[in-house]
């Protein structure tokens, strides 16, 4: 063998070494991306199934603690046993179990009596992060937070900052947009957005707004939402020969769509929807892959003295939603201020549209029979609470009508005859004009209703004024699932000396229409005739003011009490009367 050959074959032999080393450092390499990944899962497995067994063991301990409590009926008994139970628990098992996160364990069973709404984030988030919604006024806010703190698996920092920047209240707002024959899902954007994060000047043009957009497109995107990817900027499109500009395009990977948005720096004006209309029917011709829903598109300006305009288009039927954006953020007091504003202006709207999403109703009264189109219904409610059949008693989208129960408008003056198998109610209404002061004798108290606490304690005063009735802790608790719950319209009139109830009255508040209702007013019976069932109606009447637009009130017209008279005394006017037939 020559000397050439002599090389060649050994640099063909290395050069297979090479190659095996190569196979074998690749099969190497993939085992042990394979091994890595089930270690991660593992671990990630391990750590949900143990946040979510700790969260259910503080609820747990939470909910033992409250039933006890409830059971003893005493609230000095409550604040005694979870002194003395945070002691014992901390010496053995730490100071996890002190007083103040018992408390906070309570709360949170209390605020959740099922576990299994909060099942889901707790297999991704700690305890700190549940720590933090509690203080928040409603169910539907703390669920928010916690659903969009687990999708985006932050910490106790992320939602906090989540609630400080009001993302609940800027989704209601845009929701507010949103009718039910939409394409845009509900909670698909916020309004006003808050592009602080930019770090754009006061003195700016469209362009500069895009560009720091693009130069931060990470942050942009955390607030725009989760599940948004970055498309295009500028994205030109050719329509009969004519160049147009998307100014960005998005996708959705959730939504399975593409996103339109165009930058406005000023107000919101017409000619906006009819181009993002043009935008929109472009991109589901010619940009929309296989598979992918119809795009949607949302104009983001400056001003948002556009909203009442935007509802009275109704874009969003052609999938198009306005925002307002800012570019700087006010105050933190100035800032709440403003988002509640806006908050209230726009729930103030939707009560002037149909809410009541129910079917065409048949009414009947003395005169015959009327048919009220649901979104009529809403109109004649608000003109008329007493005398607008579907929400004299149940309102359709808070409580079913019962069944086998048929209701008939009787005015005093018209034939009883026709009604005399049926139990008749009269309505009367206070339109918080006039309002008196209560008035309570020496040694008597206004006491806050605190459930779950008080629920044995209510059903036993209901029961006692109530003869032949039977109400239950278990019914009194189930109360706060309904949308018009409201604890501190739940009071107690209070015997200082004996440390009894003498009294109690609850009523509820509608915010979607304004509305306040009584609902029950119970004074024992040892102690009427002492001016009590008037104090606390009057009570009532002074918290809902200021809230309320009007109150409302039923009751059976010859109950034995006599209960219209005293809502009579306390302002509240009207001649309806209701006539229920059980059949």
């Amino acid at each position: 063998m020559s000397k050439n050959e002599k090389s060649e074959l050994i640099k063909n032999e290395t050069s297979v070494a090479n190659v095996n080393d190569t196979v074998v450092e690749n099969t190497e390499q993939i085992l042990f991306n394979k091994i890595s990944t089930l270690i991660e899962q593992s671990r990630r497995a391990i750590y949900s199934y143990a946040n979510n067994a700790n969260i259910f063991l503080f609820w747990e301990i939470g909910n033992h603690i409250n039933i006890d409590i409830l059971e003893n009926k005493r609230a000095d008994y409550g604040k005694k046993i979870v002194s003395h139970l945070a002691t014992q628990l901390t010496e053995r098992y730490g100071r996890s179990f002190e007083s103040r996160n018992l408390r906070r364990m309570m709360q949170f069973a209390e605020q959740f009596l099922d576990f299994e709404i909060v099942s889901h984030p707790a297999t991704q988030l700690s305890w700190a992060c549940f720590i933090e919604i509690l203080p928040l006024k409603t169910k539907e806010a703390k669920l928010f937070y916690l659903n969009e703190a687990a999708r985006g698996l932050m910490g106790r920092n992320g939602i906090r900052k989540m609630i400080s920047r009001k993302a609940f209240e800027r989704k209601e707002i845009a929701d507010a947009q949103i009718s039910p024959s939409s394409p845009i899902p509900i909670g698909t954007f916020k309004d006003p957005y808050l592009f602080d994060v930019l770090g754009i000047k006061d003195e700016y043009l469209e362009a500069d707004l895009e560009e720091a957009i693009i130069r931060e497109i990470e942050k942009f995107i955390l607030e725009f939402g989760k599940g948004f990817t970055f498309v295009e900027r500028q994205k030109r499109i050719i329509i009969d020969g004519q160049d147009f500009k998307i100014d960005l395009l998005m996708y959705n990977r959730r939504l399975k769509r593409l996103v339109a948005i165009e930058l406005k720096k000023g107000e919101f004006q017409y000619a906006y929807s009819a181009q993002m209309k043009l935008y929109l029917k472009w991109l589901s011709r010619y940009g929309r892959e296989e598979g992918e829903n119809e795009p949607i598109g949302v104009i983001l300006c400056a001003s948002g003295n556009h909203r009442e305009q935007i509802e009275l288009l109704e874009m969003d039927k052609d999938g198009i939603m306005v925002a307002e954006y800012w570019t700087t953020l006010p105050p933190k007091a100035e800032f709440e201020q403003k988002i509640q504003t806006i908050l209230a202006e726009t729930r103030e709207r939707m009560a002037q549209r149909s809410l009541l999403m129910v079917d065409d109703l048949e009414m009947e009264d003395s005169d015959g029979k009327v048919s009220l189109a649901a979104g009529d219904l809403k109109t004649q409610y608000l003109h008329n609470p007493c005398e607008t059949l579907a929400t004299a008693f149940w309102k359709e989208h808070h409580f079913p009508k019962p069944k086998g129960i048929s209701i008939a408008l009787d005015k005093k003056q018209g034939n009883d005859k026709s009604f005399n198998k049926g139990v008749r109610y009269f309505r009367l209404i206070h339109h918080l004009d006039v309002h008196q002061g209560a008035i309570l004798p020496d040694g008597y108290t206004f006491k806050e209703i605190l459930l779950p606490n008080d629920a044995e304690l209510v059903a036993d005063v209901i029961n006692k004024c109530y003869e032949g009735y039977s109400q239950t802790k278990e019914n009194i608790l189930r109360w706060r699932s309904y949308p018009v719950f409201d604890n501190s319209l739940w009071l107690f009139i209070w015997d200082s000396a004996a440390n009894l109830p003498v009294a109690l009255g609850i009523a509820d508040f509608d915010s979607d229409i304004k509305e306040g209702s009584m609902e029950w007013i119970q004074v024992m019976p040892q102690h009427r005739g002492m001016g009590f069932g008037k104090a606390i109606v009057l009570e009532l009447l002074s918290r809902l003011k200021g809230r309320a637009d009007f109150v409302t009130v039923s009751g059976e017209v010859e109950n034995a009490t006599n209960p219209e008279q005293l809502y009579r005394k306390c302002g509240f006017v009207g001649d309806a009367v209701w006539v229920v037939v059980r059949e």
